[in-house]
């Protein structure tokens, strides 16, 4: 199984720390990914970087290669 893993901000150190931890409490053979925007702000504090990093979020997403 794979599971995505996506960081609402564009901190890649922060990416990754979620997936460790994701990883450290994963079922054995699971796959975890982490994905981080290609856009929006380095930390959400507010609705208008909530907003831009939903957007940023989906497009990482359905970017994400099929496997």
């Amino acid at each position: 199984m794979r599971i995505l893993v996506a960081n609402v901000n564009t901190t890649a150190s922060m990416t990754d720390a979620i997936a460790e931890s994701a990883r450290a409490v994963a079922s054995p053979g699971t796959e975890i990914v982490g994905i981080t925007p290609r856009f929006g702000a380095d930390s959400c504090e507010g609705n208008f970087e909530s907003y831009l990093a939903a957007i940023a979020v989906m497009d990482a997403i359905t970017a994400y290669p099929e496997p």
